[in-house]
This record gives C-alpha cells, sequence and structure tokens, in this order.
C-alpha cells in the first residue's frame, strides 16, 4: 500500500475500519440515552434495545482491537499451565462461557419483559450484549482487528502477539484470515530468508562451502534452517515456541517461509550447472514436500496431479534417472526464453518414475522414434525447453520451436503407439544417454 493510501485509511494507528462502527455504536447508545423511539416503536423497551445494540457494536471493536478479554486468557493459561494446541482449546472454552453467559443474560431479560420491569430489563439486556461483543469480538478479532502496516510486531503487548499468533495458525489450517500486521511479518520473514541466500550465493567461497556441506548430508533442510537460523525474527520465535507441541504447525509455517528461497536454491543449481545430481534431487523432493504440506494443488497439470502429488515424498531415486532430470533442468535453463519454476520437473520425475516402472520401458533402445536422437541431441536444449513448456504446447503454440523439432513433435504426437508425452520422454533419455556427460552447448 502506498503512502498516500495509507493516509487515507488510517488516522494514526486507528483504522476507519473500526471507527465508522464505532461512530455507529455510539449514535445507537446516544439515542437510546436520550429515550428516542426507533427500535419496536415501544416507547418503554425501544430505546433500551437501541442501547444494547450500540453496546454490542461497540464491545465487538474494543475486543477486537485491544483484546479485552486477552488478559483473562493469560491468566487461565498459567493457572492450568497451558501449552501448544491447548491453547486453541482453552481460548474455545472461554468463548463458550462468555456466549453461555449472553443467553442466560437474554432469557432473564426476557422475564422482566414479562413483568414489565425496565431496570431489570434494561441492565440483563445490556450484560447480554457486552457478553455476546466479546464473543463476536474474539471469534472475528484477527479479521476486523489490526488492520494498520503501521502498528509494528513491537508496539502489540503480548496478549494481542499471542492472539495474533493463534489467529496465524487457524489460517495457516485454511480456517481464519489474518491480519495485516501478520502478512507484513511473513512478507518480511521470506524477504530476509531470500536476501541472506541470496548473498551466500553471491559469493564463491561462501556457496563453495554451503555446497559442500549441503552435498555431504540426507537432510538438506536441516543444513539450510542452519544458515538461515540468524535471520528468524521474534515474530517468528515466537510463533514457533507457541506452536511448539503442534509439529504440524512448525513445519507448515516454515514451508510456508522457506519454499521461496529453497526454490530459488534449486533454480542457482540449474542455471549455473553446479552441485551433484543427488543434491539437485534432494532439493526438488524438498520444493515438493513444501508444496505437499501447504496443500498447493495447482502446481500440477491436471492430468497428473493427483498422482504427482502423492509421489512428491518418494525415496531417492536411481543415479541414472537423477543425472537424466537434472540434465534436462540445466539444458533448459540455458534457453533464453526460460522462466524457473520447480513445478514442470517434480513432474518430469514422477512421469519418468511411472514410465520407467511400465512395461515400455523395456524396449526403449528400439523406439520408434530413435532415428531422431542424433537431431535431438544436437539441439538439446531447445529440445529440452520444449520439455519445460510441453504442457502448454496443447495450446498450439509452439512458435518458438524450430523446424527440424517441431516436425520430430509433430511426428510424436500424431503416433499411436504410446502416449506423446512418454514418447518424448523416451527419446530425450536416448538422447542424453549419447551426450554423456559431455557439457550442453546450444547449437548457434
Amino acid at each position: 500500500m502506498s503512502e498516500s493510501s495509507e493516509n487515507h485509511t488510517t488516522m494514526g494507528s486507528f483504522s476507519l475500519h473500526h471507527l465508522i462502527p464505532v461512530i455507529i455504536g455510539m449514535t445507537a447508545i446516544i439515542l437510546g440515552l436520550t429515550n428516542e423511539d426507533l427500535v419496536l416503536h415501544h416507547a418503554v423497551f425501544g430505546p433500551l434495545i437501541l442501547f444494547s445494540i450500540g453496546a454490542f457494536i461497540l464491545m465487538v471493536f474494543i475486543e477486537s482491537r485491544h483484546s479485552t478479554s486477552g488478559r483473562l486468557d493469560s491468566f487461565v493459561f498459567s493457572k492450568i499451565g497451558a501449552s501448544g494446541s491447548q491453547y486453541k482449546n482453552t481460548r474455545n472454552l472461554l468463548s463458550l462461557g462468555f456466549t453461555t453467559l449472553s443467553l442466560q443474560f437474554a432469557l432473564i431479560s426476557i422475564f422482566f419483559v414479562a413483568r414489565i420491569n425496565q431496570t431489570g430489563f434494561g441492565l440483563m439486556l445490556l450484560f447480554s450484549s457486552i457478553f455476546m461483543g466479546l464473543t463476536f469480538g474474539r471469534l472475528f478479532g484477527t479479521a476486523v482487528g489490526i488492520k494498520s502496516s503501521n502498528i509494528s510486531w513491537h508496539q502489540m503487548d503480548s496478549e494481542g502477539r499471542l492472539l495474533e499468533i493463534y489467529a496465524l495458525g487457524k489460517w495457516l489450517k485454511g480456517r481464519e484470515r489474518i491480519s495485516q500486521a501478520q502478512e507484513k511479518k511473513i512478507a518480511e520473514q521470506k524477504m530476509k530468508f531470500r536476501n541472506h541466500l541470496s548473498s551466500i550465493l553471491d559469493d564463491k567461497n561462501k556457496s563453495k562451502i554451503m555446497m559442500s556441506t549441503l552435498d555431504e548430508v540426507e537432510d538438506v533442510e536441516v543444513i539450510i534452517l542452519g544458515e538461515l537460523r540468524s535471520e528468524f525474527t521474534d515474530w517468528l520465535n515466537e510463533s514457533m515456541d507457541v506452536f511448539s507441541q503442534d509439529t504440524d504447525l512448525k513445519n507448515t509455517l516454515l514451508s510456508l517461509l522457506l519454499l521461496p528461497p529453497v526454490s530459488e536454491l534449486l533454480g542457482h543449481l540449474a542455471k549455473h550447472d553446479i552441485g551433484s545430481d543427488v543434491l539437485f534431487n534432494r532439493l526438488l523432493s524438498l520444493v515438493g514436500n513444501y508444496a505437499k504440506r501447504l496443500d498447493c494443488v495447482d502446481i500440477f497439470d491436471q492430468d497428473v496431479r493427483l498422482s504427482a502429488n502423492a509421489g512428491i515424498s518418494k525415496g531417492e531415486e536411481e543415479a541414472d534417472l537423477q543425472r537424466f532430470v537434472k540434465l534436462v533442468s540445466v539444458s533448459a535453463a540455458k534457453h533464453e526464453q526460460f522462466s524457473w519454476s520447480p513445478w514442470w520437473i517434480l513432474n518430469l520425475r514422477f512421469r519418468m518414475n511411472l514410465l520407467m516402472a511400465s512395461p515400455e520401458w523395456s524396449g526403449i533402445e528400439s523406439s520408434h522414434f530413435k532415428n531422431h536422437i542424433s537431431e535431438i541431441s544436437n539441439n538439446f536444449i531447445d529440445w529440452c525447453f520444449i520439455i519445460s513448456e510441453f504442457d502448454s504446447l496443447r495450446k498450439d503454440d509452439d512458435s518458438y520451436i524450430s523446424d527440424s523439432l517441431q516436425s520430430i513433435l509433430k511426428e510424436i504426437k500424431s503416433s499411436n503407439y504410446s502416449l506423446p508425452i512418454n514418447d518424448v520422454l523416451k527419446v530425450t533419455w536416448l538422447a542424453s544417454k549419447k551426450l554423456g556427460r559431455k557439457k550442453v552447448k546450444r547449437r548457434v
């Protein structure tokens, strides 16, 4: 948001999202106190109902803004020694208690209506409105709460930060929105990770040391986290402490924050042709597992999405397949029109796993298109770029493909020997075998 637009939507740290409803609530209270007859056209109970509606609106926004019930939460948490997932359950029970009290006071107010007791009716309805306002404020507090990007994490009190973290947990589980303050902290943490990793990759000595370390271990995530530990903000440390007993939430939060930098690290390996085949495969699996944790169901093409999503966490592939996947990735990245994305590589690896486990793989040396192997190996960068864009070719946008490769692709697509992608992968595999370990260069 620009500075000018921010000034139009906030007054200091007070948001117009709050100001307008507060004005409405205050107006209702004033009308009720002045005995204005605007509700039910009843001179006795109408102003009291109007007053209570105003109190309800004010309570909702006071609670959402200042978390007035947060002190009660903290007191109860400390008394019962709540931690991790117990925070959520205890807070829900307290909210249920407020709702029950509100309903009880509402029922009592009806009793006073029957006895035409204005004082009793007014007090009970006011208490009912206050407790119901507390409930709604607690329920929707992160949706209507802190909205100004001017409010920093350190400006919130401990109760406010705790409530924001609870809301973050709900959001990670897909059940609640988060405030702009949280969105800002997430964006800041992602940027800190990416900037730190970029600084390492830009330094040849540091990059070489990190690549060597990553090559030596199986759990590359541990090394990456170790490198990024110094960039953990207070927000992330506090969130990880609150989620300490909920492994799924911790993993989901880390996946959200680490997916961009790890994806960029994988792209760095592809673009600069560095790192071992094994390391490339492990980082690819890590990116896939992050996407799976975040339920990114739109990263795969429609035909293989479900199977590929289920196969992301597969164990390490055979050495030949690891070499092939990296070679295709590195070659495609050398094309001037290439735009980095790890998703097509995950698709490639999964499709190869399926193909190599099928009966038709046993006859790969007698492929119907083996006469094209020399042409493909001579134009391997262009061919690999075609593979990276293969799914989009269904839209008949193949103007960037050379005439010779376009002719091969057309022949494969019009054949009835197998699925087009399977035949493409088979001739690519045979061409990669012909190339061996030599560096692939683009023909001019």
